[in-house]
């Protein structure tokens, strides 16, 4: 399960990144989502709030974390059951 959360979740990154001009071929899940890193602003990190939401009915930013990295997004779901939309 977790190889294909961290591959669901990669290609919404890479959709926000998208969306903003960005094209990447790689896209690591322990690089940071924000400065440094992917470089992610707050837009973005609320465009992929959403995204989470929609898709697992729940995301870390309104839970209170705020993820630094793919990984963190993929634990957040890793440590409680999820819902998907396709479910």
């Amino acid at each position: 399960m977790n190889d294909r959360l961290s591959q669901k979740i990669t290609e919404m990154v890479m959709t926000v990144l998208r969306a903003k001009g960005v094209e990447t071929a790689i896209v690591n899940p322990t690089d940071s989502l924000y400065d440094g890193g992917l470089g992610l602003d707050s837009l973005d990190a609320a465009t992929l709030a959403a995204m989470l939401e929609n898709e697992f009915k729940t995301d870390p930013y309104n839970a209170g974390e705020f993820p630094q990295t793919i990984s963190d997004i993929v634990a957040f779901y890793s440590s409680r059951p999820i819902e998907t939309k396709s479910q």
